[in-house]
């Protein structure tokens, strides 16, 4: 029995590809099964170059705004997932509704486990009464978190954080994040075990749609938006309507103030404009509205004002009067008239005093997102002083916004640079609404809704999706990226689109995988009106496929990414100069990408070309400016059957993705000639393949002859030349070339360490691969060791359920194991494999494979019995998934006879291996390691298997 063992190995391959794309998996080398489990090597695989659409980063100039500037360089970095909860400061007290701030704030206390809101029209003064509820619950030990609800992606993400910030384990928090568990389940199941009270206010939640399913709930509701439990949930609403939220809430209408709590608010800002009767004239004139109140009270005692009474203020609504009444149709049309009637007064006023540039400004800030932070960085002068009319040098930006300040249009938050939270302007939903109302009138509609969609564009522009440190600022940019698409004409759609794209790139990179689905459907949506396809289109349903394919759903990824190229093929020809011709010159078209090189870019880029041992950091040439045509449609077209490929490798369908890669490769090759980088990338993509179908030999020739054509092409430290030269290395170790193999990637790793550095997640790669070298070699204590500090750094870099540091995981597991620790490999590996089904499925090759090892452990720790029963269920599995022929089945199989071979059941165990040698024959070859392991072990039992045909 002892001399038979040898052969009970993981004897095969599987070529895995978890759904992020970024491991391949498979099984190598002849090892005894008594002594170790096997390894997973991470190769950077087939997924691993999906293309990029996007660009290097330029720097974005910074908003030049002396009183509210951002955080200068050296302040931390925010978190690239969390956001801040902090109440926000009012700017003047609470004046009036002080029965109803009593009233919630013995609720907050004493928490009565019902959903409460503060309901009535814009301009009422719901948030401040929140936030003086919030304010004195504070001091009475009550937990408090705040979050606006403008929309799903902010809500989901706000509760996200106020889990992880409160102590939830970020490993769930992350799965939450991408989908792959309940976010909502997750919080509000945590949130019930919270000892203190608490106070969750979700500010402006004017569409109840954005809690999900809460609109079709039960009594306890359901989605984001569920009956609190331990504590306070406090909505304030437009919505009077207390049905419209589908579960039971207690709803506070909020009033208007009396006369004399608004006339003694008009006395706090304007204390010198006049008498308390003369205020109360005025208060009552503008009905009550604190948001009026503090608009005309703010003018008033601003500094040069013309009308400097309360007489005179109520004089000048007079004049108004009609002319706004005429505009107002909505509901509340006295109380909201007056309120328009107030900041338009006060817009007026301004440009006697000669500030014209502060009405162009209020109306270019209400394209964007209302009751929503708007970035100080986002208002670049330049680019307004070049579009917005009324604005004629820089220097008008900052009087402009400094007047808007003064009159109390707008509100600013200088940020807190220790906690990440940049410098903002605020424009309350009601300004921005009636302000944006006024630009379907106005001749300058147009003007300025493109100087807003310039301003994304050059705020986009300045951000590289894939560098953790810009994945704050995407994300901030969102709601009004999607505010400025909904309000532009068609002819300005595809730039917004392209902002829109790079945004949910930097969603998508940053894990938020959702939520970058979000963003593209409605992109797809607003689509619709254009009259004919545009590659910006294209590129949005391209990136769709890609996130889908991301979140493990490949199906919809192949149907998606099957619609793009549908797109792809009706879009306009190329103009002779290979850039694209666009209706709107100022359209940013990303650009594509090589698939060999989708790296993710923790550092600054660094020369390609390696410097010499004698040159110091200063002579070191900076990265080469990258050529940046726009892409052809054919181009475009070859990204899409890339991620096509890529979604069909994924699937396990070896056999479609060389047929597709091959025919890309004879396209590009036609197309552009052999050493275009498309034709590169396809022939690299075809030796991922063949790897993974077992076709080593043909597979290392097609790496060899890759690796020549990027040294060539680029250079020997590029990143093209030495991701092709490490799977050169991991195909060399497959073939049981350990020394060349090893030689190989031992240089790919100087070169690599040194030009990108030790924790760049290529460099991992490499540090990953040959740990697995070691361990084939004998040294299992070195690959233990190598192994156990890339996990460290992936998951400090990547999080613990990234799918490299899943697959380092499951190989440290697998080492361990080997050195006798199974007791700390068992811990870990079922681990792993939940995280995998939690990503990917059940089914999932990678899943699968975790299961394979899993199988492997029962075995090696003695339970034969219970490993007998699962290899045939994983058999079983695996024939359904990846067909019978699979190298991956084979393993399996292989492994099962080696199963029965511990039970006792030798006759079995014989034919077993028999069939398994026979097909991976037939499948890898009579050469392959893994054939020669299963021939040695059927023809070691052969004569028994000979004599005896088991049943």
């Amino acid at each position: 029995m002892a001399g038979l063992r040898r052969w009970a190995m993981l004897g095969g391959l599987t070529g895995a590809v978890c759904a992020l794309g970024l491991v391949i998996a498979h099984f190598v080398g002849v090892t005894s099964v008594s002594d170790t489990i096997g390894l997973v090597s991470a190769a950077l695989g087939a997924a691993s170059f999906a293309v990029s659409l996007v660009p290097a980063a330029e720097s974005a100039p910074a908003a030049r705004l002396p009183r509210l500037a951002t955080p200068e360089d050296g302040s931390p970095t925010p978190s690239a997932q969390g956001m801040s909860l902090s109440v926000p400061v009012p700017g003047s007290p609470l004046t009036g509704q002080q029965h109803l701030v009593a009233q919630l704030l013995a609720i907050a206390r004493q928490p009565d486990g019902r959903v409460h809101v503060l309901s009535g029209m814009g301009g009422m003064g719901k948030t401040s009464i929140a936030a003086e509820v919030a304010r004195q619950a504070a001091g009475k030990s009550v937990r408090v978190w705040w979050i606006p609800a403008t929309d799903r992606a902010t809500v989901r993400h706000g509760l996200l954080s106020l889990a992880e910030q409160t102590g939830v384990d970020p490993t769930l928090v992350e799965r939450a994040r991408s989908g792959r568990v309940s976010g909502a389940d997750l919080v509000w199941s945590h949130l019930a075990t919270l000892r203190r009270p608490w106070l969750l206010v979700l500010d402006n939640a004017d569409d109840a749609s954005v809690f999900g399913e809460s609109t079709l709930a039960g009594p306890a509701g359901r989605g984001w938006l569920r009956r609190p439990s331990g504590g306070t949930l406090l909505l304030t609403s437009r919505l009077v309507d207390p049905n419209a939220w589908g579960l039971p809430v207690h709803s506070h209408p909020v009033s208007p103030l009396t006369p004399e709590q608004g006339a003694q608010a008009l006395i706090y800002l304007a204390p010198a404009a006049g008498t308390r009767q003369e205020a109360t004239d005025l208060a009552v004139r503008l009905g009550c509205v604190p948001l009026a109140l503090h608009v005309a009270g703010t003018y008033l005692a601003s500094p040069g004002a013309r009308i400097d009474s309360f007489p005179a203020y109520r004089e000048g609504l007079d004049d108004r009067f009609m002319a706004v009444q005429r505009r107002s149709s909505a509901p509340h049309r006295n109380a909201r008239t007056s309120v328009i009637m107030t900041w338009e007064m006060s817009l007026d006023q301004l440009e006697t005093e000669g500030c014209p540039q502060a009405r162009p400004l209020l109306r270019l800030m209400s394209c964007f997102a209302g009751a929503t932070p708007i970035p100080v960085s986002l208002l670049d002068e330049e680019t307004i002083t070049r579009h917005l009319p009324g604005i004629r040098v820089p220097e008008d930006v900052d009087t402009g916004l400094r007047a808007l300040l003064r009159v109390g249009l707008v509100q600013a938050d200088r940020g807190d640079r220790e906690n990440g939270r940049p410098a903002t302007f605020l424009v309350h939903p009601l300004v921005a609404e009636t302000s944006r109302a006024h630009l379907h009138d106005s001749a300058h509609a147009r003007p300025i809704q493109a100087a807003a969609l310039a301003l994304l564009k050059a705020a986009t522009e300045g951000l590289d999706p894939r560098l953790p440190s810009d994945w704050p600022p995407l994300s901030r940019l969102r709601p009004h990226v999607l505010a400025v698409l909904a309000q532009l004409p068609g002819d300005l759609l595809p730039t917004g689109i392209a902002a829109a794209n790079r945004v949910a790139w930097g969603l998508a990179c940053a894990g938020s995988l959702p939520t970058a689905e979000d963003v593209l459907r409605h992109v797809l949506r607003l689509a619709e009106q254009l009259p004919r396809p545009h590659l910006e289109v294209v590129r949005a349903a391209y990136a769709l496929g890609h996130t889908l394919r991301a979140q493990g759903r490949f199906h919809e990824a192949q149907e998606a990414l099957r619609r793009a190229l549908e797109q792809a093929a009706a879009t306009q020809p190329p103009s002779p100069d290979g850039t694209t011709v666009t209706p709107d010159r100022g359209v940013f078209l990303l650009r594509p990408r090589s698939r060999l090189l989708e790296l993710e870019r923790r550092f600054a880029p660094v020369p390609f070309n390696e410097p010499s041992d004698d040159d110091g950091p200063e002579s070191r040439p900076g990265p080469p400016a990258l050529a940046r045509p726009g892409p052809s449609e054919s181009a475009l077209a070859t990204e899409v059957r890339f991620e096509l490929a890529a979604v069909l490798f994924a699937l396990g369908d070896f056999a479609g993705a060389e047929t597709a890669y091959e025919a890309v490769r004879m396209t590009c090759r036609a197309s552009h000639g052999e050493d275009h980088e498309f034709t590169i990338a396809a022939q690299h993509e075809l030796a991922t393949v063949l790897r993974a179908r077992g076709a080593f030999d043909r597979a290392e020739t097609e790496f060899r002859v890759v690796s020549d054509t990027c040294a060539h092409k680029y250079a020997a430290n590029h990143p093209f030349t030495l991701t092709a030269r490490h799977n050169h290395a991991g195909v060399l170790q497959v073939l049981g070339r350990l020394s060349q193999a090893e030689s190989e990637l031992t240089e790919v790793l100087r070169v690599a360490t040194r030009t990108s550095g030790a924790e760049h997640p290529s460099t991992l790669a490499h540090r990953h691969e040959l740990a697995g070298i070691w361990f084939e070699r004998g040294e299992a204590e070195t690959a233990e060791q190598e192994l156990g500090r890339v996990v460290a750094v992936r998951r400090r870099l990547l999080g613990a359920d990234h799918p490299s540091t899943l697959a380092s995981r499951h190989n440290l597991a697998a080492v361990r194991a080997s050195l006798g620790r199974r007791a700390v490999a068992a811990a870990d590996l079922p681990l792993v494999r939940t995280s995998l089904v939690d990503l990917a499925g059940e089914h999932h090759p990678d899943t699968l494979a975790a299961r394979n090892t899993l199988c492997l452990l029962q075995l090696a720790s003695g339970s034969c019995d219970q490993a007998l029963a699962a290899f045939r269920a994983l058999t079983a599995d695996r024939t359904a998934v990846l067909g019978p022929d699979h190298p991956s089945t084979l393993t399996t199989r292989h492994n099962l006879a080696a199963a029965l071979l511990e039970t006792g059941d030798r006759v079995r165990a014989a034919a077993e291996f028999r069939a398994v040698s026979d097909a991976r024959s037939r499948i890898l070859g009579p050469r392959h390691p893994a054939t020669a392991n299963s021939r040695a072990a059927w023809e070691l039992l052969g004569d028994q298997a000979d004599r005896t045909t088991p049943t």
